[in-house]
């Protein structure tokens, strides 16, 4: 994936456009904007850029003043309206609490009354991932939208001296993203695809919980990231020397790239037999994970779950300067009839 080179894809109703670029010469523009406060710097990142957007709601939870929860939320605030932006901000108590406040968002945005609402853009640097895939899968399941762009600043990340380094606290569990349409029976199979993190041990724990009879793995690789090259790639060695599984299979992947890692998927749905079972779980890079909830999306056979962790270290990272940017436009929804994708 050349930075500056966009890079196009279809999958079956679903046009997909990729770049990554500098931060400073993304120039995008939505109607309507989603920020996710958080409390990493990068969730500012993007004011590096020239974005052009209407509306704006920033999302925060509960935060005591002076946190960076709290600082975060209104900083963006308050750059959003400096450049012109109707802005709202949600307060939502339960970050857990998923269902409720996906519907708390949702009706956040009916506030606007925006009329044929083609586009919305999600900042998900600072979202949780669990957030990013709910959200992408209800937009384009209720036609909210014609399109989603997705914003993400890159992180530089350092070799880190620990030796299986840890992002959440407590024991993961899992949420279903997508509802799954059938069961695994008889001579069947279920194939587990796992786009892999940097918590190695916990990432082996899901496995055996989802009890997968295989597993490919996206393996995200890059020069830049060097915990997550190291720690991806040890994590998918332990799986592949796993007696309980066979014929596991692997790809590297740029950890930006996703139409790259989304064609490795397609190759290994295709070579499932007609009554075999699989599954999608993003671990790794926040915007691979919404793979899964594409292909469910586009009518495949696929069940798509997150990890819901029982918290969250506030270890942030720094920026790399770089911002990855990815539009997907539904062909099918009601304003691309009257309009050509290139208007989106």
């Amino acid at each position: 994936m050349k930075r500056g080179k966009q890079t196009d894809a279809r999958v079956d109703r679903y046009l997909i456009k990729q770049q990554i670029l500098k931060v400073t010469a993304w120039k995008g523009n939505a109607r309507l904007a989603i920020f996710f406060s958080g409390w990493e710097p990068r969730a500012l990142e993007w004011c590096n850029g020239t974005p052009e957007f209407e509306h704006a709601i920033v999302i925060k939870f509960d935060a005591e003043p002076g946190t960076p929860e709290y600082l975060n939320a209104h900083n963006l605030s308050d750059e959003l309206a400096k450049r012109g932006v109707d802005v709202k901000v949600l307060n939502l108590e339960d970050l857990f609490n998923i269902d409720k406040n996906i519907n708390l968002i949702d009706a956040k945005i009916r506030e606007f009354e925006i009329p044929l609402l083609a586009d919305i853009f999600i900042e998900c640097t600072a979202m949780p991932r669990v957030y990013l895939q709910r959200l992408f899968y209800f937009i384009f399941k209720n036609t909210i939208a014609a399109r989603i762009t997705i914003g993400y600043a890159a992180g530089k990340h350092s070799v880190s001296e620990d030796i299986n380094p840890v992002l959440t606290e407590g024991k993961w569990r899992i949420e279903p993203i997508a509802p799954g349409r059938a069961s695994v029976s008889g001579d069947s199979k279920r194939v587990l695809i796992v786009l892999l993190g940097i918590e190695t041990d916990r990432t082996l724990d899901l496995i055996r919980e989802v009890e997968p009879r295989e597993v490919r793995i996206l393996v995200p690789h890059s020069a830049v990231q060097p915990d997550l090259d190291t720690e991806s790639r040890r994590c998918a060695n332990l799986i592949a020397a796993d007696a309980d599984l066979s014929n596991t299979k692997a790809f590297e992947t740029n950890p930006q790239d996703l139409i790259e890692a989304l064609r490795a998927c397609l190759t290994w749905g295709a070579e499932l037999g007609p009554h075999d079972r699989l599954s999608f779980c993003g671990l790794g890079p926040k915007p691979l994970s919404l793979i899964g909830v594409l292909l469910h999306l586009s009518g495949r056979e696929i069940d798509v779950f997150s990890r819901i962790p029982g918290g969250y270290i506030k270890n942030p990272t720094e920026a790399s300067g770089l911002y990855a940017v990815y539009e997907f436009i539904d062909l099918c929804h009601p304003l691309c009839r009257l309009l050509p994708p290139q208007a989106f």
